[in-house]
């Protein structure tokens, strides 16, 4: 399809549409439509393939964009390409977003319209659990032996809490500008360290704050305050952090973080530097649990637990049936999803995701791992 003849098939909104475009990554999805990195040709291809699924010629999609696909003119197999790209945002026949994931899930959600994408979304799992095991609702591209693609259904499988978290992970450093290079690398050296804002009235980046983590926004090369977009100070290395995750009938209600060395206790009413269930709980469930009902504390990433309460916590290793006690003198470590029981129905569970430096660590542990393809290569010197 010519280029000239795309806009004809976009609709400004999904009234009008047949299926909704995930723009950013058909027009990155460099496993057809030639080398470049970027072509707005792959997004001619799909409504190709779209018009012959649906036995319209005059097909039509709702496109959405990310705001970063525009930029680095340079990825286009043409200068002309992004200028075009420009223009359809200007009218209006492409919809320009920050992040068009969230509202292109949402629409999909809405309207049932198919979504064309071979994205996971596994970090939008927990928002939207229809994507779990959806057969119905994602079309993928396919490359095409004789030429051009095709569009399938795809299904979208059940990917674990562990893999959903990691995608979240990924997903607020990009929100962050904290990915660099093609790989989409992590800023290892600023994931590494904390970070403090000039302003004496900002609190975003204290660290005597160990319930929630603060990334800094980037821009360029600079960590800025996201309140405040200035620049921030090295507040020195990052201390390792863990999350936990407060269930209810198998379903979180809210996450906290601890940091390293510290000891929380976690009930109905801990008191001042506690974890209080008060406000998260049901009456009749936050009325069994004790006002001091098991203690927590990180070390060396870690997650140690104790119990406090008369009575009892119980503790369930991951892939087993079978419950244990929690001793109240000796802690007891939580790997990530185990499940400790405060009373039926409520318990806690250490999630899989991982904070800096921990999250740090993973990655350089990650880009030292030598492929086995590449151990197995015998190399021949010249002589």
């Amino acid at each position: 399809m010519n280029l000239d003849d795309i806009e004809a098939h976009l609709a400004p909104s999904p009234d009008g549409a047949d299926a909704l475009v995930d723009l950013s990554n058909v027009v990155r999805n460099d496993r057809f439509g030639g080398p470049h990195p970027r072509s707005l040709d792959r997004l001619g291809m799909v409504i190709e393939a779209l018009a012959r699924r649906t036995s319209d010629r005059r097909v039509r999609v709702h496109a959405l964009a990310d705001r970063s696909l525009r930029h680095m003119p340079r990825e286009y197999p043409s200068p002309r390409e992004p200028r075009l790209l420009a223009e359809w945002i200007d009218r209006g026949t492409v919809v320009e977003l920050p992040d068009v994931d969230g509202p292109l899930l949402e629409l999909a959600e809405v309207t049932g319209l198919p979504v064309v994408s071979d994205d996971g979304f596994a970090d939008f799992r927990e928002l939207h659990p229809w994507i779990q095991g959806d057969t119905e609702h994602f079309l993928g591209v396919r490359p095409r032996a004789g030429g051009g693609v095709s569009v399938k259904r795809r299904n979208m499988g059940v990917r674990s809490p562990a893999e959903i978290s990691r995608k979240v992970e990924e997903s607020d450093l990009k929100a962050h500008r904290l990915l660099q290079g093609r790989e989409r690398a992590p800023m290892v050296h600023v994931l590494k360290r904390s970070w403090r804002c000039p302003r004496r009235d900002c609190s975003l980046y204290d660290r005597n704050r160990g319930s929630r983590v603060r990334l800094p926004l980037m821009r360029g090369m600079r960590p800025v305050c996201e309140a405040h977009r200035v620049e921030l100070a090295d507040d020195g290395p990052r201390p390792p952090i863990v999350q936990l995750k407060l269930m209810v009938d198998g379903a979180c209600v809210q996450r906290f973080t601890l940091e390293q060395d510290t000891v929380v206790t976690v009930g109905r009413a801990p008191g001042e530097g506690g974890l209080a269930l008060y406000g998260h709980l049901p009456g009749d469930l936050l009325a069994r649990v004790s006002r001091s009902h098991l203690e927590a504390t990180v070390r060396d990433g870690t997650v140690l637990v104790r119990n406090l309460s008369g009575n009892g916590t119980r503790v369930r290793r991951h892939g087993s049936p079978d419950w244990s006690p929690v001793s109240g003198v000796r802690a007891t470590g939580l790997d990530i999803n185990d499940v400790v029981e405060l009373v039926p129905s409520v318990t806690l569970t250490r999630s899989a995701r991982k904070y800096p430096p921990e999250l740090a660590r993973a990655w350089q542990a990650a880009a030292r791992r030598v492929p086995r393809d590449v151990q197995e290569e015998t190399v021949v010197e010249k002589g």
